[in-house]
């Protein structure tokens, strides 16, 4: 789990929270109300890896997305920007390495799930996105959440027999370096 959270959006009263849940015709999940409501976005300190199961990957949450009109990444402007390539049901919720997302069901029989979006498997078949390149990685944002820890890249790749690629050792001790460095607290 994230020792902290850091470069939050800016402040989100239950007001304006209220207006984006009109706005998406849904209530949030409660536990991601929270989330927001205290941090609004945000980077998780260590940056954090989590497994996708489903296909044997490892990837990590770059930026959890604030409600901010203003920002060109922000939920809402995610939301308009992926019309058409994400599940209706969906909201994209954080950003992942390589220009994947972190998905939150808000409609349906399975709201407040979280899903990994893979952009490299997307469907362009002309049809309604689907979940085919979306794989269930929670039950609850919560569960999500309490899930996310740093890894080391090198041990991971060891432990599923794949190769270490020259030069990944070093890349991964600076990695560890720079996230115990990373002491100073920012907003």
């Amino acid at each position: 789990m994230p020792q902290r959270i850091r470069r939050c959006g800016p402040r989100l009263s239950e007001s304006t929270l209220q207006a984006v849940e009109q706005e998406l015709g849904v209530r949030l999940p409660e536990d991601y109300r929270k989330f927001m409501l205290e941090f609004n976005g945000g980077r998780p300190v260590p940056e954090d890896s989590f497994d996708v199961q489903q296909c044997d990957q490892l990837s990590g949450v770059e930026r959890f997305s604030p409600i901010d009109e203003s920002d060109a990444n922000g939920v809402l402007a995610t939301r308009k920007i992926m019309d058409g390539r994400l599940p209706p049901d969906t909201l994209a919720i954080a950003d992942a390495p390589c220009g994947d997302l972190i998905l939150l069901t808000i409609n349906g029989h399975d709201v407040g799930s979280v899903f990994f979006w893979d952009h490299e498997d997307e469907l362009i078949s002309g049809g309604p996105p689907l979940y085919a390149n979306a794989h269930r990685i929670a039950d609850s944002f919560s569960e999500f959440f309490r899930s996310l820890r740093a890894v080391d890249l090198v041990a991971w790749m060891r432990e599923r027999g794949h190769k270490v690629p020259p030069g990944m050792e070093e890349w991964q001790k600076k990695v560890d370096e720079a996230n115990r460095q990373d002491e100073t607290p920012e907003n």
